[in-house]
């Protein structure tokens, strides 16, 4: 996790940076940090909508939209 944010200070503009953010994503959404992993898919949506695992950062987003309506 702290690799993807260190990353988005030091290298902005750096192509591999959706991965390394796809990674945190992963870790925060396992860990059941759901309004986390929301700020993380919708990170990825907005700024890299052609990345090569959107499809898995949508099941991802909307799993967690699922995870939040059911804890309210």
């Amino acid at each position: 996790v702290s690799i993807a944010q260190q990353a988005r200070e030091k290298w902005p503009d750096d192509p591999f940076l959706p991965e390394l953010i796809y990674q945190e994503l992963l870790v925060v959404y396992f860990e059941a940090e759901y309004e986390t992993s929301l700020v993380l898919c919708e990170e990825l949506m907005i700024n890299y909508p052609d990345y090569r695992m959107m499809w898995a950062v949508e099941d991802f987003y909307e799993d967690s939209l699922i995870e939040l309506e059911g804890s309210e």
